[in-house]
Formats: structure tokens, C-alpha cells, sequence
């Protein structure tokens, strides 16, 4: 696969979904037994519904009261709507496009990535800034210096993918 083919697959996370019928005590658990997991994606029989914030999630229910008060209520009322989700097949550059203009809390929280509308997975902000910055290199890396037309090695990969 060419760079300027690459999709949105290529930064699938495999995360495992929560329903939304799940208590915002497990949601916390979850967190707090997973460091390094940024956002929880909530799921119904496939299809994504929204995403919890570990930050806004945790900031929430550290408040007086609030383990008490909503820790057995469902996560879904707690949920982001309004969450990005893309189809695996995107490019990475039209993923970076939609990531762009839509709101920046999408950087920091990741996007859903799905297949035919169904949820396989999660993205981050953070991996596709890299998977655009390997890009950039690598076309660097193999264009002519002196015309910056890509060189030798992107021609015979177009070459060989056609």
C-alpha cells in the first residue's frame, strides 16, 4: 500500500467497548485498571453511540458527592454525543482534513473507527499526527531534490500497486 493510499486502519487500537447500560463505577474501575486508556467507547449491538473522557469522566466523579450520586446511574448519561467516527477505509489524509475542522477535543480524545458502520475499534490523535509526519518524511526522503517531484522509489510503488 502507497502512502498517499494509507486509510484510518492503519491506526485501529483494538478497544474493547462498554454498553451503555454499564454503571459509572465500572466505567472508573476500567479507568483506573487501564492507565494508559484515554477514552472508553460506548457501544449497542455494533454500533457506536459516543465516547467517555478519562479526564472529563474522572473529573467528574471526583466531586463531592458525585461516586455517591451517579456511581450506579448508566455511563450513557455521561457519554460525549458528539464524538468523531470514521470508516477504516478513510485516507489519512481526509481523516486529518475531517480531524482539522471539526472540534479539537477530537486530537485529545480519539476518534472511533468502524467498518461498514459497525464499531472495530479506536484511533488517537496523537498516532495519526505520526502516521502524517512518517509520510511526510518518507516523501521527502525520495523526492528529487532538485525538482521535489517524487523520485525513483514512489514511481515504482505506484508502478507495482497498479
Amino acid at each position: 500500500m502507497t502512502s498517499s493510499r494509507a486509510t484510518a486502519e492503519r491506526l485501529l487500537v483494538p478497544t474493547l467497548p462498554v454498553s451503555p447500560e454499564v454503571s459509572n463505577q465500572e466505567v472508573l474501575a476500567r479507568f483506573i485498571s487501564q492507565p494508559d486508556l484515554q477514552s472508553l467507547p460506548v457501544v449497542q449491538d455494533g454500533i457506536p453511540l459516543g465516547l467517555l473522557n478519562r479526564y472529563a469522566f474522572t473529573d467528574m466523579m471526583s466531586r463531592p458527592y458525585s461516586p455517591e450520586l451517579a456511581g450506579k446511574r448508566y455511563c450513557s448519561q455521561f457519554m460525549e454525543r458528539d464524538c468523531l467516527v470514521v470508516d477504516q477505509n478513510l485516507t489519512i489524509h481526509a481523516l486529518s482534513e475531517r480531524v482539522v475542522e471539526s472540534d479539537p477535543r477530537h486530537i485529545l480524545h480519539g476518534f472511533i473507527l468502524t467498518r461498514g458502520g459497525r464499531y472495530i475499534g479506536m484511533g488517537s490523535g496523537h498516532d495519526l499526527i505520526r502516521e502524517i509526519t512518517q509520510m511526510q518524511l518518507a516523501a521527502a526522503r525520495y523526492a528529487n531534490p532538485l525538482t521535489q517531484l517524487p523520485g525513483n522509489v514512489p514511481i515504482q510503488d505506484h508502478l507495482n500497486s497498479r
